[in-house]
């Protein structure tokens, strides 16, 4: 089965920008996903036409709200293979479902007990872990890998890694870093034979494989909304519900709650006892038209193409001197992201650059630094896809025809996005001549805001200094360390198109580029 990418493609209007002179090229799919019109148009009617509280509000809106909330969990459902819908646990991310299963199931853990990790886990599924093992006194185990990144089945037999103290095994079912798919179902008969229970991070996963949550063996499943083309703020916890049935709550508040009394309170059913205070509704809306799209498209042809674009890329990337693959170098139980590292060049240094080409990627340790510090690397550049995002001479040949049809939803982006084009602020970015090179005084990546209202801003009285979070700090310590490196300026040249009808308004955009580009290998 097949697609049609260039059609595809057109289903999602940011990559209908450009960088500079460039067209977007997104490969960071496993950071967050872009959005197809359709998920985008299904927020907006919500909105605007159906918004309301739901399971409360008996009024007409409230009805159709509930109606819609519950509608995207059954498509959730189905999706995945599960048996009812009410298996289906709504949470704003996979990292609060991850700790919502870490939560519920250590209320019986004690010390003696095992809970067993593998080095290859995003910090979603460390640090929960962590907490609830300090918490219980429990002990934390953990899967090595080998030297081609996959998991190390061998030393972990001959550890006796999973044994008679095992009570949860939590593992990744395909590596945001190396790309690894585990055997999971493998590893679950083995957790169910000592009475353990089986967590999968499905985050990387279920955006692209076939998932049939039945077939995969887990009791337990984590996934995201905004990695499958869904909005961000939703994600779900799948459980069996003869297993959720039994946990305890994990939050108190509105609608997790049976009866409320003074002296006690007893708690409704799964999934609802897991979903206190007002749940993501549009989010779950925007999940369930994104489920409906990957359906439509077909995830057994997502996965082909996946497979085609990622033996590709590995063969390019290893036939370049001084290239090493973290992970897997063959397109075999692999997934599609692709994590690398240039000898003599910080990853860094390789994001900036293929930036200011309209190239997006990531660099750094993706949230995996204990897998990075197993493998001898302090960070990595990973390439990751979702579908097509890459630019293509045909997509660029049709850019000027105003006949192209798109799908569902995105027959309005056809007649609206050119009159909307018309009216917006255009930055182009120019690359300057080898010789323009500055030390820069600032961090060399700024971020501002992408539109703003054209009139004066109050000046806040204070400034308020936010903490950054663990991600990005090794990022913005290497900056504000690099007052020495050599860059090139980039210059921005703005042009406003503002209609009559909108003379109040302005729309502008402000972006500052990268001031210098380091070519050399910062120190390790």
């Amino acid at each position: 089965m097949s697609y049609d990418v260039e059609l595809i493609r057109s289903d999602f209007p940011i990559l209908d920008r450009r960088v500079g002179e460039y067209p977007l090229a997104y490969l960071d799919s496993a950071n967050t996903s872009q959005k197809p019109q359709v998920v985008i148009d299904a927020l907006v009617d919500h909105y605007e036409r159906h918004n309301a509280n739901v399971a409360r509000a008996m009024h007409m809106l409230g009805a159709e709200a509930s109606e819609a909330y519950e509608g995207g969990r059954e498509k959730v459902a189905a999706f995945i293979g599960a048996d009812r819908a009410d298996e289906v646990v709504f949470t704003k991310n996979a990292s609060e479902a991850l700790n919502l299963a870490a939560h519920t199931l250590g209320a019986t853990l004690k010390p003696g007990d095992e809970v067993v990790i593998s080095v290859m886990e995003h910090h979603s599924n460390i640090v929960p872990w962590q907490l609830l093992c300090a918490r219980t006194g429990a002990t934390l185990r953990w899967f090595d890998i080998t030297d081609d990144g996959r998991l190390d089945l061998a030393k972990a037999q001959a550890e006796n890694l999973i044994n008679d103290n095992t009570r949860i095994v939590s593992l990744t079912w395909v590596s945001n870093v190396l790309g690894t798919v585990n055997p999971i179902a493998e590893i679950a008969a083995q957790a169910h034979a000592v009475g353990a229970v089986m967590v999968v991070d499905g985050s990387q996963a279920v955006p692209q494989l076939t998932t049939s949550v039945a077939d995969l063996g887990a009791d337990l499943v984590a996934f995201t909304g905004h990695k499958m083309v869904g909005p961000t703020g939703v994600g779900a916890l799948w459980g069996r519900y003869d297993l959720l049935a039994e946990l305890p709550p994990y939050q108190g508040g509105g609608e997790m709650i049976e009866i409320v009394e003074m002296e006690r309170s007893t708690y409704a059913a799964p999934p609802h006892r897991f979903e206190a205070g007002t749940p993501p509704i549009a989010q779950a809306v925007g999940l369930g038209a994104a489920v409906d799209y990957l359906t439509d498209l077909g995830m057994d042809a997502i996965a082909q193409h996946e497979h085609e674009l990622t033996a590709y890329a590995l063969d390019k990337l290893t036939s370049i001197d001084g290239v090493v693959i973290l992970g897997p170098t063959e397109a075999v139980e692999r997934g599609s992201a692709i994590s690398f590292n240039i000898a003599g060049v910080h990853p860094h240094d390789v994001m900036q650059v293929l930036d200011s080409r309209g190239v997006a990627i990531r660099g750094g340790h993706h949230c995996a630094r204990p897998l990075h510090k197993r493998l001898g690397h302090q960070s990595s550049t990973r390439a990751s896809r979702a579908r097509s995002m890459a630019p293509s001479a045909s997509r660029e040949a049709r850019r000027s025809s105003t006949t192209s049809t798109r799908r569902g939803g995105n027959r309005w982006a056809a007649r609206v996005a050119p009159a909307f084009r018309a009216r917006r602020t255009v930055n182009q970015k120019r690359l300057p001549s080898p010789r323009t090179l500055s030390t820069p005084a600032s961090p060399p990546i700024r971020r501002a805001r992408w539109e703003v209202i054209a009139r004066p801003s109050p000046v806040p009285p204070k400034r308020r200094v936010v903490e950054a979070s663990a991600c990005s700090k090794g990022l913005k310590r290497r900056a504000r360390a690099s007052g020495s490196m050599p860059m090139p300026v980039s210059t921005i040249s703005k042009r406003s198109f503002t209609p009559a009808s909108s003379s109040l308004w302005t729309r502008a955009r402000s972006s500052t580029m990268p001031l210098s580009v380091n070519l050399t290998a910062l120190p390790r």
